[in-house]
């Protein structure tokens, strides 16, 4: 995820990625989904991907999973919604739906409630 201001809706704060099939990055915006490849970040390593807060990934019913036959399934860490994913995310860090990762944004620092 990456610090940006959406150009469509204006929202500021962090911007999920996925990769193309080209290989570009498609930056998306959580507050009203505009997609974009213009969007400045840095790539990381799988080792560096390893360490990440969190995984942000898709509930079930809501999106195309079927778009890639090999999806994952799971359950999100924070509110246990069923999930799909990427057989390629990161392993480690806790794999969490779209909706709590925004409260978790929008969450003060080291307000742990």
């Amino acid at each position: 995820m990456i610090e940006a201001e959406c150009p469509l809706c204006g929202y500021v704060g962090k911007f999920g990625l996925t990769l193309k099939t080209s290989g570009k990055p498609l930056y998306w915006c959580p507050g009203c989904s505009f997609q974009g490849e213009d969007i400045p970040m840095n790539i990381v390593s799988s080792e560096e991907a390893e360490e990440a807060d969190f995984v942000v990934c898709m509930r079930v019913g809501e999106g195309d999973e079927t778009m890639f036959g090999d999806n994952q399934r799971g359950r999100c860490a924070d509110c246990n919604h069923a999930i799909y994913y990427r057989p390629h995310n990161p392993k480690k860090p806790p794999k969490i739906c779209m909706q709590c990762a925004l409260a978790r944004i929008d969450q003060p620092e080291g307000d742990d409630d």
